[in-house]
């Protein structure tokens, strides 16, 4: 059985590695795992501000923060806040700059009450004390194969095999997949739906459900003759899951007792080396870009 730190599991390292690199800046971490949200408010929210808590995927509780002021909207009279942060489940709160939180959400109420996008737009009005998503629900594009080193893991999990026969399809099996977020078991409550790519170039294969942190990833054959990465991708756009086939070795000419086989796995020594130092980019990035990590507590 191999281990992972939700990094690609092979020769080279797919996510969160982008630290290893020292000429790159945490800002395109930031940049690569993170969406845009809109609040669209009345006109009684002059003078507001909007806050947004998404949790950061290193489990130590930590939130980042970011704030925009409420504006008027040229289209309509109503007022927004546009605000960009990691993608996922968050906390908004709205905060009355003179007066201070006008919600509780932040200090007594640790559940979402919105979500962000990867790579994405979404707009949620605030009604009734709630904010409400307007429109469809966004779809995260898959990201360039370039930029998969950029991408926070939202888990870590166990997988076998770590070998395969060339051109031959077989499955893949992830087990003990814990969200980096908070340490549970993914699907343990509700199943999580994933979307499988195949990599250089993004190709969806199959989408699945992690339940109880278990799933199982058939591999076609057309993965299975040349090196590929593939890539598990949650309804926010994060990656979940992801292993290099490295694409085997040719069949001997005589079938041997033992089929050559090609390999999937590393140790997870290398893994949570790179994971980190993706979580260390991200830190870079807040503090050279005036960005909050603060921690939030319920009272």
């Amino acid at each position: 059985m191999a281990t992972g730190a939700a990094l690609a599991l092979g020769s080279a390292s797919l996510l969160g590695a982008s630290a290893v690199h020292a000429d790159e800046s945490g800002d395109r971490t930031f940049d690569l795992n993170s969406g845009d949200i809109v609040i669209r408010l009345g006109d009684t929210f002059a003078g507001y501000s909007v806050d947004v808590w998404a949790p950061i995927p290193d489990g130590s509780g930590e939130y980042l923060v970011q704030s925009a002021d409420v504006e008027p909207d040229a289209d309509d009279d109503g007022y927004f806040a546009q605000v960009t942060n990691l993608a996922g489940p968050v906390v908004v709160e709205l905060v009355n700059n003179s007066a201070g939180p006008t919600t509780d959400a932040v200090e007594d109420a640790p559940e979402a009450n919105a979500a962000i996008y990867r790579g994405t737009t979404v707009e949620y009005a605030y009604e009734d004390g709630e904010f409400m998503m307007l429109g469809d629900t966004p779809v995260s594009p898959a990201p360039d194969s370039e930029d998969l080193q950029y991408l926070l893991p939202a888990a870590t999990y166990t997988f076998t095999p770590t070998s395969y026969e060339k051109g031959k399809s077989f499955t893949i099996k992830f087990r003990d997949i814990v969200s980096t977020y908070d340490g549970h078991r993914v699907g343990e409550q509700e199943p999580r739906d994933v979307d499988f790519y195949g990599y250089s170039a993004p190709s969806f294969i199959s989408s699945a459900s992690i339940v109880g942190g278990e799933v199982d990833f058939v591999v076609p054959t057309a993965y299975t003759n040349d090196p590929h990465d593939i890539v598990a991708f949650d309804e926010f756009g994060r990656a979940n899951l992801a292993v290099s086939l490295d694409g085997g070795v040719a069949a001997p000419a005589a079938t041997p007792a033992r089929p050559a086989l090609a390999n999937t796995g590393a140790g997870d020594q290398t893994g949570a080396i790179a994971f980190g130092a993706g979580i260390l980019a991200l830190g870079a990035a807040a503090v050279a870009g005036g960005l909050v990590l603060r921690r939030r507590t319920a009272e």
